[in-house]
């Protein structure tokens, strides 16, 4: 990685601990569309204030009293005090025994975002960490040397000790300590060496003093970057849920009214008024979605005056068209999807604001003020702002919105499949001859698989607490794993969506020749879509390979390629 200025990096974030959005960590995770990084440091204001406020945390040092996670163990050996002359090598021990995580390697982005957000915690200036510390992390970042750091650990209090001990591992140099150095797994040492950020003289990145191994590890900040990575993608999700919707209405010449911002204003909630515009927008100008198109019988519309109970073959005799009434309203999983969109929208602006208000807090244990009794004077107060409830709670609630999505998009999908519900369409969308065909009812199955995952992973984690360090800290937020489900749940949520778009397109393509070319004039959005799909896969007509389909419509909407096309209408 580029030092700072050079092409290798983009702009750069200075750290005040006050100003952070969800974009510049999304942004300092993930880099820009070239996968540049923005280079990250504290600004010059915030480093004199962190110095000072260091400066009061030495001074209690050196007149030996006695503060928690200062001079004092951790846990349940809060009243061991510990002797200025130990305060170094008990830095180091703790780290040694707090680094115990379980399970693979959560991705590197999530650990970018943790160290970013670390640092700013510190920048508030109440936790009293050295300006070194914070230098040595994004010396790191900026480096894109980033931590290996296992995802199973953390019970979400007393902070994310556990991810967070695999940094400070990383830090003070253990032998087993493994860091991403632009992407590739390699061992942390070897890359310091290489990297001249150590020698035979410095042989650790940074020595932690008094305080810095606890005030490393007491923070949910583990919890809040896989939250803000999740926020920004659930955001983008979301909107693609009513894509989905969409193509449904194009594919079966649904009616809008239920759409119209009237009644959506009537009930006032702002995601549900967003919802319905956005899904309005999408089909505007569209001629399928109008009384002309749904007056047009399609092949496998069961005719008025035909009481034969099988179904027609496919294409139809002449005789099978019939003018019929107009359509007075479509299923819910359409017409409510406004409501439904709407409440998964406000669950996650919800969570945004929750994080946008963690990612420039103090978050640590204990934390100093100025004395309000002995001005002059500074206080350290022990309390319990590493707690993880704060997020671990709106998490939840964004995994039963993120499952309740899910589930209804499963619910158009299934409709689209069956001929009775999809208003003249093949049975399983099958565009072959053979009534051997089973077209996309097996991908319905794969869905619907994991959509009841979706459903386990929504059971609430924070209804769950077990009690830890000799029960002084007998009731953790268990957020940690929330926030792990919440991830997992939104890749589960791009796979539903990609099959639903995929449906839809080929739903589109099944009832185009029948209603000739003036009415199967598409929205403005629904066209853009239809159209890069149909760049990547053509229709399916006899039953093909669909595995190789429904990644490359997946590889559409994991790279973002699909939301950018209908985010520029």
């Amino acid at each position: 990685m580029s030092s700072k200025g050079d092409p290798g990096h983009g702009h750069v974030i200075q750290l005040t601990g006050r100003d952070r959005t969800i974009e510049d960590t999304v942004m300092v995770a993930r880099g820009d569309a070239d996968g540049v990084f923005p280079w990250v440091e504290l600004h010059p204001e915030t480093r004199d204030h962190m110095a000072l406020m260091r400066d009061e945390i030495d001074k209690k040092v050196e007149a030996c009293e006695l503060h928690y996670g200062i001079t004092s163990g951790c846990g349940s050996n809060k009243d061991v005090a510990i002797p200025p002359e130990e305060l170094d090598r008990y830095q180091r021990k703790y780290v040694k025994t707090h680094a115990v995580g379980f399970g693979d390697f959560v991705d590197p982005e999530v650990i970018r975002a943790m160290m970013f957000l670390r640092v700013n915690s510190f920048a508030v200036g109440n936790s009293g960490i050295t300006l070194e510390l914070c230098d040595s992390i994004l010396d790191l970042l900026n480096r894109n040397i980033i931590p290996a750091v296992p995802k199973y650990g953390s019970v979400g209090a007393s902070g994310d000790l556990i991810p967070l001990a695999h940094l400070g591992a990383v830090l003070i140099g253990r032998p087993w300590a493994k860091v991403f150095f632009n992407g590739v797994l390699r061992d942390a040492n070897t890359v310091l060496l290489e990297e001249h950020l150590i020698d035979q003289d410095r042989t650790t990145l940074h020595e932690l003093s008094a305080k810095e191994a606890m005030g490393l590890t007491n923070g949910a900040t583990y919890i809040l970057s896989l939250a803000v990575l999740a926020v920004h993608d659930a955001q983008h999700l979301v909107e693609l849920s009513d894509l989905g919707v969409a193509l449904h209405l194009e594919a079966v010449r649904g009616e809008l009214d239920a759409f119209d911002e009237r009644p959506h204003v009537a009930r006032r909630h702002q995601g549900q008024i967003d919802a319905a515009a956005h899904i309005l927008g999408l089909v505007a100008g569209s001629h399928r979605t109008t009384e002309e198109a749904q007056l047009v019988m399609l092949p496998y519309d069961k005719c008025p005056r035909d009481d034969n109970p099988c179904r027609k073959k496919y294409p139809p005799k002449a005789d099978d068209t019939q003018v019929k009434g107009p359509r007075v309203q479509d299923r819910y999983s359409v017409r409510c999807a406004p409501q439904v969109h709407g409440a998964v929208r406000q669950a996650i602006t919800h969570l945004a604001s929750i994080v946008e208000l963690e990612m420039n807090a103090s978050t640590d244990n204990p934390l100093i003020f100025p004395s309000v009794k002995k001005p002059g004077n500074f206080d350290v107060l022990s309390a319990g702002n590493f707690h993880g409830e704060i997020l671990a709670i709106p998490i939840d609630g964004v995994l039963i919105a993120l499952a309740n999505l899910a589930n209804i998009a499963n619910a158009r999908l299934y409709a689209l499949l069956e001929d009775k519900r999809s208003y003249g369409l093949p049975n399983d969308l099958s565009g072959g001859k053979d009534q051997d065909d089973t077209g996309l009812m097996i991908a319905q199955y794969s869905v619907a698989g994991l959509v009841m995952h979706m459903m386990g992973l929504a059971a609430g984690h924070s209804r769950f607490t077990i009690p830890t360090s000799a029960g002084q800290e007998d009731y953790v937020s268990n957020g940690a794993n929330a926030a792990l489900a919440l991830r997992e749940s939104l890749g589960f949520l791009e796979k539903v969506l990609a099959v639903e778009v995929m449906a839809g397109c080929q739903a589109i393509d099944l009832g185009a020749p029948h209603l000739g070319e003036e009415l199967s004039v598409l929205g403005a959005g629904t066209q853009l879509a239809y159209d890069l799909v149909r760049e990547h896969l053509p229709m399916m007509g006899d039953d093909r390979d669909l595995y190789p389909d429904i990644h490359d419509v997946l590889a559409l909407v994991e790279d973002g390629t699909l939301h950018a096309e209908i985010s520029n209408l």
